[in-house]
């Protein structure tokens, strides 16, 4: 019971006793106390979650054509994507087989020409993400032909959030149906972020 409320019944009834007031003084306290102690363990748990540091961010830059910033304390990368894949989807795609116990997952942005190879391997709880650069799309080459352009490892939660994060802020930037007349070939990916979004709120 807040201040305010104590004062406005003591005036429609008689003033309470000592007892009393001590009383509501003691579940005052202990109220205080478990919300203290509460807020002190998702502190805990929030810390515990983002012990990792990686940036993601993703844009429309025209028609068919996008780019993500991914970044960590030691490097950073600006990767394009063409129409020719559906470079979100994928991305959140992959993210979500993660999620669901999968020791490995990928995507592939494919340009014109070229290819952005991402690789997610997980070792306990964390990921470890390479992205790998090809020139040509349709040759296919195995990963050890490709330029290594961006690694990090980072705890799973940490990746999956800032992932789906970056995803989000598109949508906020365009609804479903301007995203979908910029990139062309394919809509947001609404239940891969949805997806990722509950798997995340299990952990």
């Amino acid at each position: 019971m807040t201040g305010s409320t104590r004062v406005s019944a003591q005036r429609g009834r008689a003033r309470q006793s000592p007892n009393a007031r001590g009383f509501a003084v003691l579940v005052a306290g202990v109220g205080w106390l478990c919300r203290a102690v509460s807020e002190t363990l998702c502190r805990g748990w929030y810390k515990a979650w983002h012990s990792g540091s990686v940036e993601f961010s993703f844009r429309l830059t025209g028609k068919g054509w996008a780019e993500a910033r991914i970044a960590d304390d030691d490097s950073w990368v600006i990767l394009t994507a063409s129409y020719l894949s559906d470079a979100l989807g994928d991305l959140l795609e992959a993210i979500g087989v993660l999620l669901e116990g999968a020791p490995e997952a990928r995507c592939s942005w494919e340009e014109e020409p070229g290819e952005y190879r991402w690789i997610f391997r997980r070792s306990g709880r964390d990921v470890c993400l390479t992205v790998l650069a090809f020139p040509d799309q349709l040759a296919r080459e195995p990963d050890e032909q490709g330029r290594l352009v961006f690694r990090t490892t980072q705890p799973l939660p940490v990746i999956a959030l800032v992932i789906a994060d970056g995803a989000a802020a598109v949508l906020n930037e365009y609804d479903e149906d301007r995203y979908h007349e910029e990139w062309l070939e394919a809509p947001f990916p609404t239940a891969h972020l949805a997806m990722i979004r509950q798997r995340l709120a299990a952990l």
